[in-house]
């Protein structure tokens, strides 16, 4: 379980996760099956659930922190 959460969570796999649910979402939306206000609450649960504040900090430390 926790290969699969390191994979999901990886920052490529995120990247090419968003990329995917944003066009699902345009496509659920422009075919009438959500509304727009369904469409943004959805993205920010994916967006929540995939961790995109976690994806802009900084994890790296630089030499600073380690002198």
């Amino acid at each position: 379980m926790r290969e699969l959460f390191a994979h999901l969570t990886a920052e490529a796999t995120r990247a090419w996760l968003y990329r995917i649910l944003a066009a699902v979402g345009v496509l659920l939306v422009g075919y009438g099956i959500i509304t727009t206000e369904q469409a943004g609450l959805w993205a920010g649960l994916a967006l929540a659930a995939f961790g995109l504040p976690a994806a802009n900090t900084p994890t790296k430390q630089g030499r600073h922190a380690t002198e």
